[in-house]
């Protein structure tokens, strides 16, 4: 099953590369290029290594754009979207609903969404058993769905049109009661536009037309790469991956699993709960981790480790008590572990002001890869190693329990 789901996104990721190959190139301002217009369709994938997380396909005619979006955390969904615009292009009205792929409405998913734009506030309407109507001030505002591009040629048109090289766009998350998120927008010449995802840079591409053919998040904490192609196959696909789900083969509710590694050493109990992303084809050490300088030393919330004794490293003490851990990757290529007093934080929140210390790490390489990232701690006497295992790569750090 998962070989006939690969293949079958394998065709569309290879149109997909054919499409962006045949783009033009375009002026280096971007009031030099033409609006785009006319009735178009376009479909986007996304993927996270090798493995597809979100398919797109929409279809432009006059004001009105229909779409259609699989998800598939934490589990397979097509979400149907309509977006009218008002005769400059700015949002007016945006309709939206999720199902799953057999039609039924997914667990504790409202059967509708209606976000209607005004001139300074945005009004969303979910329906469930009753209908909740919320207002946020969100001047400006466009639409926004995790992971969908067809709604970001929307402000990319805008933005062409007004001939702005820098922006801030408030993107409103459809179905979302909190305000607008800002993403600073800037042309860098060319065909590429950076926008400030959370934080991190992701770079859209796009055509003479501002047609959107392929967008890098790599260097995001989502760390996922889209390409455009002219069509997809909605339904086949979201079914095929449903499939999979049911024979135990799903995406999972998260794509990176939550774990603790725990040790008793002379007497002290030592613990790390921390997040284990899968290698999903890539090359995980490449420029850092995953193209970080500090990485989270795992996914999603920050990695917490805790201690009940207080630890000798490297000449370095680590009192008793709850730190988060942070990879630092030097341009040198060497590795150090931060010890960080702030606790309870996402991972994309890191206070270089509350660092502890920071160590160097030993590494060494693997015999046989490991696909998910594995921290152990080892234990001996009063003697311990901390140890961060993915790919072919090992870090490590020895420690003693103070006496």
């Amino acid at each position: 099953m998962r070989d006939a789901i690969m293949r079958l996104v394998a065709l569309v990721v290879v149109a997909a590369a054919a499409a962006c190959a045949r783009s033009a190139a375009v002026t280096s301002s971007p009031g030099g290029i033409a609006p785009s217009a006319g009735n178009e369709r376009g479909a986007f994938v996304v993927t996270l290594g090798t493995d597809t997380v979100t398919v797109e396909q929409y279809t432009r005619a006059g004001n009105r754009i229909e779409g259609d979006l699989i998800q598939r955390q934490p589990i397979t969904t097509i979400g149907h979207y309509v977006i009218v615009l008002n005769a400059d292009g700015t949002p007016q009205r945006v309709d939206y609903a999720v199902r799953r792929p057999d039609g039924s409405v997914p667990p504790n998913a409202p059967r509708s969404v209606t976000v209607l734009y005004g001139p300074d506030t945005v009004t969303t309407q979910v329906v469930r058993d009753t209908i909740i109507t919320t207002k946020v001030a969100a001047k400006g505002a466009f639409p926004y769905f995790a992971n969908a591009f067809g709604p970001y040629e929307l402000w990319l048109a805008r933005l062409r049109a007004t001939r702005t090289d820098t922006a801030t766009i408030p993107l409103l998350a459809v179905g979302s009661r909190n305000p607008p998120n800002p993403f600073s927008v800037r042309f860098l010449g060319g065909d590429t536009v950076r926008v400030w995802y959370f934080g991190s840079p992701q770079y859209v591409r796009f055509d003479r037309e501002g047609r959107i053919q392929g967008v890098d998040a790599t260097q995001t904490t989502v760390k996922v790469f889209t390409r455009r192609q002219p069509s997809v196959d909605i339904q086949s696909i979201a079914s095929a991956f449903a499939a999979a789900e049911e024979a135990g083969r799903g995406f999972g509710t998260s794509a990176s699993l939550r774990d603790t590694a725990r040790a008793s050493v002379a007497g002290s109990s030592i613990s790390v709960d921390y997040g284990r992303p899968a290698l999903r084809g890539r090359d995980v050490w490449q420029r850092g981790v995953l193209g970080d300088t500090i990485w989270r030393t795992g996914a999603n919330a920050a990695t917490e480790f805790s201690t009940s004794a207080d630890l000798l490293m490297n000449g370095q003490t680590i009192p008793a008590g709850k730190y988060t851990l942070w990879t630092h990757a030097t341009p040198t290529g060497s590795y150090e572990l931060i010890f960080n007093k702030q606790t309870g934080q996402w991972g994309t929140i890191y206070n270089a002001q509350q660092d502890l210390v920071r160590i160097p790490l030993e590494v060494s390489s693997l015999t046989s890869p490991v696909d998910r990232f594995t921290i152990a701690i080892d234990s001996q006497g009063s003697v311990g190693a901390l140890r961060l295992a993915w790919g072919t790569k090992q870090l490590s750090l020895p420690f003693t329990v103070k006496r």
